[in-house]
């Protein structure tokens, strides 16, 4: 991922954060998310967060995303 990605990884991980019933990821969170991601291609990132919900019942944590 890049810098530039942020923005929309940013927006489905607060929409799936929203499903699950829990707060907003703040900024700072946001910073250690895309540390844990960065080395990771977007396009898989994304297939993780955008599917994460039809096959578990809890939010993620950077470490399950990876």
């Amino acid at each position: 991922m890049t810098r530039t990605d942020i923005p929309l990884f940013g927006g489905q991980l607060n929409a799936l954060a929203e499903v699950f019933g829990k707060p907003a990821v703040s900024v700072k969170a946001m910073e250690v998310w895309f540390d844990a991601l960065r080395d990771s291609p977007t396009e898989i990132v994304m297939d993780v967060i955008n599917g994460w919900a039809r096959h578990n019942g809890r939010f993620p944590t950077p470490a399950q995303v990876w």
